[in-house]
């Protein structure tokens, strides 16, 4: 028997203007919508899993189960030793960016209502930034 997650297969789109947009970053920092609205799915930050979009409303994935919602600027190493991401006033902020042209890795962690044990169970969406210096 296989244990399977929820968010198995999940992804996290940036939606801007109804479509889906890549998080790009011209410079060493940008700003994205952290949160989309239930009525208006199609503007701001989106967990995507199993064929809907879930809008991300403060701390809860909304529709869903509650869980703590967390980003964390665990960037791969192209990013630099400042790079971080932190939510603040309803955007996503990323700063600290190395001044380069390249794709880097964002790390976003849900902790679900589950428990293994005596460990709650913590699952990390990977989020590709692309980083463009004119």
């Amino acid at each position: 028997m296989k244990f399977i997650s929820p968010l198995d297969g999940a992804k996290i789109v940036n939606y801007a203007n109804n479509a889906e947009t890549p998080f790009k970053i011209v410079g060493s920092e940008g700003t994205f919508n952290a949160y989309a609205t239930p009525e208006n799915k199609k503007n701001g930050v989106s967990l995507y899993i199993n064929a809907k979009d879930h809008t991300l409303t403060g701390t809860n994935i909304n529709t869903l189960t509650p869980v703590d919602v967390q980003w964390f600027g665990s960037f791969d190493a192209k990013a630099g030793n400042n790079a971080e991401a932190k939510v603040e006033n309803g955007k996503l902020v990323i700063t600290g960016l190395a001044a380069l042209t390249y794709d880097t890795q964002l790390t976003m962690t849900y902790k679900g209502t589950v428990k293994v044990g005596n460990s709650e169970v913590w699952t990390s969406i990977p989020v590709t930034v692309s980083v463009v210096n004119e």
